[in-house]
């Protein structure tokens, strides 16, 4: 009876440790988020629109040299739509607080948005520090409003999707010098907690 009783003691122990070990383990921005609603930044704001070669663009440049020493590839150019935005929201920042990535889509306008059978390939998202999507060791930007730059490639070819942004989409086969369509641009972001 003793063993019993013991072992019936073990098992609700057991499953509160586990518990427990759960709530500690998730992200203070899924608790915030489920508390507070999520954090979010409600001042971007549209600056411009302009063609670029992204060889121009220093913030870019770092980038390449982050992942390569080629000369041939952090020198290429690559002609590119810039659309620029602000906000007084140091993003790179914001997302290592909150455990958020930030990642920008581009597509062809469709009632409500973006129309994901017709996306557009896009050369990611920057600030003056550098790509948004990875916020680790930053260092913070000063006060006041800050630049962001969408850059979306001129020419696309057709493929799938596939990524956690648009996992159904399709991409376009496109050539921004030659086609007509409107082209939205958005810039989402979220917690990837569970993908670790």
């Amino acid at each position: 009876m003793r063993q019993a009783g013991a072992s019936g003691i073990r098992r609700p122990l057991a499953s509160l440790v586990l518990a427990c070990a759960m709530v500690l383990l998730l992200p203070g921005c899924l608790a915030q988020r489920v508390v507070l609603g999520g954090p979010h930044v409600h001042d971007l704001a549209f600056e411009e629109v302009a063609l670029v070669d992204l060889r121009d663009r220093p913030e870019v440049l770092a980038e390449r040299a982050r992942w390569t020493s080629d000369p041939a590839i952090i020198g290429r150019s690559e002609p590119s739509l810039m659309v620029a935005l602000s906000t007084a929201t140091d993003l790179g920042r914001f997302n290592a607080r909150y455990g958020y990535t930030v990642w920008p889509r581009a597509g062809v306008g469709a009632a409500g948005g973006i129309d994901l059978q017709r996306l557009l390939t896009d050369g990611g998202a920057f600030d003056a520090v550098g790509r948004l999507f990875l916020p680790d060791s930053r260092p913070a930007l000063p006060a006041g409003r800050h630049r962001l730059w969408i850059f979306i490639d001129l020419e696309g070819r057709e493929r799938l999707s596939g990524s956690f942004a648009s996992p159904d989409g399709c991409y376009l086969a496109y050539d921004l010098r030659h086609d007509s369509f409107d082209v939205c641009a958005e810039l989402r972001g979220g917690a990837m907690w569970a993908l670790g």
